[in-house]
């Protein structure tokens, strides 16, 4: 997992080496991912309803009805994560014109809101915590070029986990937490409906790589359809593990970005190897369905949710998309 030197907020930890998160591919093409606050209005309104997940005791009370949070910069990626680098001897720096270079990062996983009271993820972001310790935060974003767009954060923006279920084996990859309260002021997303995933289709997905604040990546294509999973040349980083995957035209979830195939290594170092980049790949590399991240398909948790969550799921067949009241 990365490391960095920098502090940030209150001490800079290594996060969540226990949860053993995999890692997904790096750049296709162009890297365009972006900032939500230069995204448009229509992606911006999707992206109130993602949530960074981080570990509870990693949000300390700010004494002004908030929460801080432990972090780091963006300014260094450990070695185990450097392709050809030895293992984890340390860390490189990356280069200052990396893109979202000196952002702050904190938490695991993404997720998305489903039901008022109920958030998607991927089964490996929940199967090492229990849902208690577990907190999903709302907006953590920047809402310019240097600055957060909420922090601390608000009480109103961060909720606990309550329960939770989870599958993450050779087949299925997929979680639901559900929290501690319902979700008050935000439209819960919609799911795509069995048969909507089409080869070809332009997909989206939004989420945290690197544990950043909220980044929008694509369109990108379906490469390959399975029967569990899919392949799309997204631009998605461990971090993304857990969050929502679009139809890009009808901004339905129809997936849930999970990992790669195989394991890899996303940076690769300088020609003095001094520094680190991200590693970019043609827009098609490899055309085949091992040589791209891997979505879970929706359609694999709908039956789950319609057992163990009847009224929530009753809500969401019923087409009710209106935000929770306060």
């Amino acid at each position: 997992m990365k490391k960095s030197t920098a502090f940030w907020m209150l001490l800079a930890l290594p996060f969540f080496s226990s949860l053993n998160v995999p890692r997904a591919e790096p750049i296709y093409g162009d890297d365009d991912r972006e900032d939500v606050y230069a995204a448009d209005a229509s992606l911006q309104e999707l992206a109130s309803s993602t949530v960074l997940l981080t570990k509870k005791e990693y949000l300390v009370d700010s004494g002004h009805g908030g929460y801080n949070a432990k972090g780091v910069h963006y300014t260094g990626v450990g070695t185990s994560e450097v392709a050809g680098a030895p293992g984890d001897s340390g860390e490189l720096p990356l280069k200052p014109d990396t893109r979202f270079y000196n952002q702050v990062e904190t938490g695991f996983c993404s997720g998305a809101l489903i039901a008022p009271d109920l958030i998607l993820t991927a089964g490996h972001c929940l199967k090492d915590a229990r849902p208690q310790e577990i907190a999903a935060v709302f907006d953590f974003s920047m809402a310019g070029q240097e600055k957060l767009k909420s922090y601390p954060f608000p009480r109103a923006n961060v909720y606990m986990g309550l329960k939770s279920i989870s599958i993450n084996d050779a087949y299925a990859d997929w979680g639901i937490l559900q929290l501690d309260r319902p979700v008050a002021g935000r439209k819960t997303l919609k799911l795509g409906l069995e048969g909507s995933l089409q080869p070809g289709m332009d997909v989206l997905t939004i989420g945290h790589p690197d544990a950043l604040p909220t980044k929008i990546a694509g369109p990108a294509a379906v490469t390959d359809i399975g029967r569990w999973t899919f392949g799309a040349n997204l631009d998605i980083f461990h971090g993304n593990s857990g969050g929502a995957v679009f139809d890009a035209r009808t901004r339905e979830i129809v997936g849930i970005a999970v990992t790669e195939p195989a394991p890899g290594r996303d940076y690769q170092p300088s020609a003095d190897g001094k520094t680190a980049a991200i590693i970019r790949w043609p827009k098609n590399h490899g055309n085949v369905p091992e040589a791209h991240p891997r979505v879970e398909r929706i359609e694999v948790v709908l039956p789950y949710l319609a057992k163990y969550f009847p009224e929530q799921y009753a809500s969401m067949a019923s087409g009710s998309r209106e935000p929770a009241k306060d």
